[in-house]
């Protein structure tokens, strides 16, 4: 049986919040780019629907990365579950693209920390069953 701190680092998410993160800044660095590709031009006319694509993408390709990184037999559904709301809560408190686009202004680094400080403390004491 995993330890507490071992639980922590197993719900969540470091690599698919690495992903995110990495392709979120990519999209708010194209937004001034002068460049003349689709992607910057995409990325300046419709943020909110990029960065939600990726977040969607994220959210839907994070079960099969918990399945790959699964020992055969292990059970996965509260890992999973654990880690579907660690990622949403982690891509609010980095302040992602679409968290602010389209009129939103959801974005509050006081609930951002506190939401991310709390839920990290408490996901620790859940114990999975067999």
């Amino acid at each position: 049986m995993d330890n507490y701190t071992t639980r922590i680092a197993k719900y969540i998410p470091a690599e698919v919040i690495s992903f995110y993160l990495a392709a979120d800044k990519s999209i708010q660095a194209l937004q001034t780019s002068n460049g003349e590709s689709v992607f910057v031009s995409a990325s300046k006319a419709h943020p909110a629907m990029i960065s939600g694509i990726v977040f969607l993408a994220c959210l839907i390709g994070l079960p099969f990365y918990y399945r790959a990184a699964a020992d055969r037999g292990q059970p996965i559904g509260v890992n999973v579950c654990l880690a579907l709301a660690a990622f949403v809560l982690w891509s609010y408190a980095t302040d992602g693209t679409m968290w602010n686009a389209v009129g939103w202004n959801v974005f509050d680094p006081s609930i951002a920390s506190l939401s991310i400080l709390i839920y990290t403390f408490f996901i620790g004491f859940v114990v999975p069953g067999k």
